[in-house]
């Protein structure tokens, strides 16, 4: 793992908001140096799949077995077989989370390099029946005029009566390429909103 040193300032993305809710990722990996969820509420799961209780895991996994019919992408596949471990948060029946839950992916590749990083991050929330959450989506790049590719994939469960509210926040340096996915499947009387927000990239898709 890389030491104190070595990891990146993030004195540059203040977020307010959610000291103590925020999850980094680092050329699409968690990097739990960098995160903090202090905050989050009692009875919350946060964390990579893998670690997770076992029926939390199984619970995950029979909701994307459902979604069944949903018409993947090309990028789609590439983030499911390249992601490994994703991110995962699963919102119990009835909680109402205040506090937002901000994603942070911070690409690192230096400007004016020949080659072109590709990276895979991976999040999936299930929002249980009659709960709330807030998650906020955030995408820059460390060094402006980077060349680098981030193919990044949402997946969203929203049971009964569930409310997800879903920000999103495009600031990539401007050589790179961002293409983002968000899959969203809802249950009756549920609610998903997205607000999205993009200044950056050469080139970017959601």
């Amino acid at each position: 793992p890389p030491s104190c040193s070595s990891l990146p300032s993030l004195e540059a993305y203040p977020f307010e908001e959610a000291k103590g809710s925020t999850v980094v990722m680092i050329d699409g990996v968690f990097n739990p140096m960098l995160s903090d969820l202090s905050a989050l509420p009692e009875g919350l799961t946060a964390g990579p799949l893998s670690t997770l209780p076992l029926d939390q895991q199984t619970l995950v996994a029979s909701q994307h077995q459902e979604k069944g019919a949903y018409q993947e992408t090309m990028f789609g596949i590439l983030n499911t077989a390249c992601a490994g471990d994703p991110f995962t948060i699963v919102v119990p029946q009835g909680l109402q989370v205040e506090c937002p839950i901000h994603f942070l992916y911070l690409s690192t590749s230096a400007a004016n390099t020949d080659e072109m990083v590709i990276t895979n991050p991976g999040v999936v929330l299930l929002a249980q029946e009659k709960s709330s959450i807030k998650v906020v989506e955030e995408f820059v790049g460390a060094s402006e005029g980077a060349g680098y590719f981030t193919n990044a994939r949402l997946d969203v469960f929203v049971s009964e009566g569930a409310d997800v509210a879903h920000s999103l926040m495009q600031r990539e340096a401007m050589g790179s390429v961002l293409m983002k996915a968000t899959a969203v499947r809802q249950d009756a009387a549920s609610q998903y909103s997205l607000v999205e927000a993009a200044t950056g990239a050469a080139l970017a898709r959601h």
